[in-house]
């Protein structure tokens, strides 16, 4: 495995991404694919900026987290995302079943605009490069890895749902087995592979590329109090049912929680968890300690975000991505692991004297099925 640019091992010439969602990494990477020659952006969601300021205040805000310059979409894409990403929110399973049929419908469209240029470079995200890469002849193949590893993520949630019966997600949630061959065939057929995490780099083997971790900013923010910010949403999945049992013992903190999207009921009643506002650089400014204790791969952008401003990080090395979890302040558990992520929070976030000697209260809720 090697960290750096992935630009450094394009050939050069032009360049086709493809781009089967809105994703933060889609601007940066055709950004740096610009080194290596013009790139074609295949994006059919992507809302062009001239439509963007004449629509009503309701459809603005979805059309602008859609706005991408020079792509190529097709006429509503982005209005058809927008309502089919609102009915899959309903249902976490919803939403990896919308995307799979999105990302194999946008390999087929992203094979027609192959067809009508020349490339030297084809890069297509997990689960929807099989088509290109069958469809190519001479040119770099590069799979970015933007999704789990599939067989791993079942092991995952297997784990999960063995320590969480009642958390439904857990126990009801296995991707298809043609999901697995398809993300197996696309390593196959791949020259090169991206992969976000550097835990799931470590889990590929061949030419693998991981990109490098941030650049560090200097640290502001933070309060004198008692405040944690959960990383990834409240789901158990992202280890929420771990934090709660811990926060039953420290009566002096308050949680930060992005509530919806699945979320586990006992968070919206506990009385020490707040809903998360504003952004996630507001968040993460306002927090002493960033937790992300996620049983599965993921990429919470609260953890980048704490790496870039050094607020103090808990974290699996699932949920690292490309933060190295290597310093006092950067720490790693396993996964379930509630003694562990006790002891370091502890350390890192040290009692108030007033309570330091208060007992543990009781937990304050039952798992219900979600």
């Amino acid at each position: 495995m090697s960290r750096g640019r992935l630009v450094s091992v394009l050939p050069s010439g032009g360049v086709l991404v493809v781009a089967p969602e809105p994703a933060a990494w889609v601007a940066p990477l055709a950004t740096e694919c610009a080194a290596a020659g013009p790139v074609t952006l295949v994006a059919p969601w992507a809302c062009g900026s001239g439509l963007v300021r004449w629509l009503p205040g309701k459809l603005r805000a979805p059309a602008e987290r859609r706005r991408v310059f020079g792509a190529r979409s097709i006429p509503g894409g982005w209005l058809l995302d927008t309502a089919l990403t609102q009915v899959a929110s309903r249902r976490p399973d919803w939403r990896y079943r919308k995307a799979f049929a999105q990302r194999v419908a946008v390999a087929h469209l992203a094979r027609r605009a192959l067809a009508r240029g020349d490339f030297q470079s084809l890069i297509a995200p997990s689960l929807a490069a099989l088509e290109i890469f069958e469809a190519a002849e001479s040119e770099t193949l590069v799979l970015y890895e933007d999704w789990p590893d599939l067989a791993a993520l079942h092991a995952d949630l297997a784990a999960a749902a063995r320590r969480h019966p009642d958390a439904g997600f857990l126990q009801r949630f296995r991707a298809p087995v043609t999901w697995l061959d398809r993300q197996a065939d696309e390593r196959a057929a791949a020259d090169v592979l991206h992969v976000r995490g550097l835990w799931a780099a470590h889990q590929r083997t061949g030419n693998v590329v991981s990109p490098p971790e941030p650049p560090r900013a200097r640290r502001i923010g933070g309060s004198s109090g008692r405040h944690v910010l959960l990383a990834g949403g409240g789901t158990a999945r992202s280890g929420a049912l771990e934090v709660l049992e811990w926060l039953n013992t420290r009566p002096d903190v308050t949680l930060t929680v992005r509530l919806g999207d699945g979320a586990e009921p006992a968070l919206s009643r506990h009385r020490q968890v707040r809903p998360a506002v504003g952004t996630v650089e507001e968040r993460v400014q306002g927090a002493d300690l960033v937790l992300a204790p996620s049983w599965v791969e993921g990429y919470p952008k609260e953890v980048l975000q704490a790496a870039r401003t050094g607020t103090p990080l808990v974290a699996t090395k699932r949920a690292a991505g490309v933060v190295a979890l290597t310093t006092s302040r950067r720490v790693a558990v396993e996964p379930g692991d509630i003694a562990g992520l006790a002891a370091v929070c502890e350390q890192l976030l040290p009692r108030h004297e007033a309570t330091s000697g208060a007992p543990p209260r009781p937990l304050l809720h039952r798992r219900r099925r979600t």
